[in-house]
């Protein structure tokens, strides 16, 4: 009788006991992915891994940094320089886990060509300028280098490469001067007449590359900022410009001047991620 009082007692306690050991299984082990704490954005159970996806819009504003060259400086009555232009782009893009993205934007890269003509009859210097606005779409593919925080990972460096498609560019005069400058002024009048003639040429040449780096970091889940800076290189012959010196007591001398194919840009980048996801992996097989 004892024995079988004593049977009932232990089963019982086992029926008692049986809930709460099924619920300690489901904690916090085996339980599902969407109710488990993650740590920065990531779960840190050892046998599942975490894949983040992030859809973001984003722009880029800057300095371009060009420079132009002279064939023959007419003795130094031609000059040019260095040309700084500010430049600005707007994209869409996928973040697949901070390792590479892929980008599709609009990008606004002006270009611009001068000259000045420096002559000591002349008051002051004559300038000639060629503005282009050109508009472009551009394709990139980031590819992560380094991660500089190794404890929330959120800050990176990335090595940054694109094509771009400047839309509607065509091959045509933007430009075009004649000048009459009479010069030399005697008692009675001008003894001499400069004439000036020269016009700015732009190329179709609708396709650029370009190489650059990429410093970005996460300040929360939806907002990234970052600096950059890349080579640009264009097609050549761009913008150009042709230009000939005569007067009547002086040798006609002409000049070419050319933007160069490569150009440097840098600024600052900040994107807005609208949709971000986990993907979770077991790593046992």
């Amino acid at each position: 009788m004892m024995k079988k009082i004593c049977n009932y007692l232990i089963l019982l306690v086992f029926l008692y006991f049986l809930p709460s050991y099924s619920f300690g299984q489901d904690s916090p082990y085996y339980e599902r992915p969407t109710e488990r704490s993650l740590t920065n954005n990531e779960i840190s159970l050892p046998n599942l891994k975490t894949e983040k996806v992030y859809w973001y819009f984003g722009g880029n504003g800057g300095i371009k940094l060009a420079s132009q060259s002279l064939s023959n400086d007419i003795n130094g009555s031609l000059s040019s320089s260095k040309i700084n232009a500010t430049y600005g782009e707007a994209y869409f893009g996928v973040n697949h886990d901070d390792k590479w993205q892929a980008e599709l934007g609009y990008i606004n890269n002006p270009f611009k060509l001068q000259w000045q003509l420096i002559d000591i009859s002349l008051r002051a210097p004559l300038q000639f300028i060629a503005n282009e606005t050109s508009h472009g779409v551009s394709l990139k593919y980031k590819k992560r280098l380094f991660i500089l925080d190794k404890v929330t990972k959120n800050t990176r460096i990335n090595l940054s490469t694109g094509l771009t498609y400047a839309v509607g560019r065509k091959s045509e005069t933007l430009a075009d001067y004649r000048l009459r400058i009479p010069t030399d002024y005697g008692q009675n009048g001008p003894t001499d007449t400069l004439l000036v003639t020269t016009d700015f040429i732009q190329k179709a040449a609708p396709f650029s590359g370009e190489l650059g780096f990429e410093l970005i970091n996460r300040l929360a889940n939806p907002i990234e900022i970052g600096v950059f800076a890349k080579y640009i290189l264009n097609g050549s012959d761009v913008i150009k410009g042709n230009i000939a010196i005569d007067s009547n007591f002086r040798e006609a001398q002409n000049s070419e001047l050319k933007l160069k194919r490569s150009n440097f840009m840098f600024g600052i980048t900040i994107r807005w991620n609208f949709l971000h996801g986990i993907r979770y992996i077991p790593e046992i097989e």
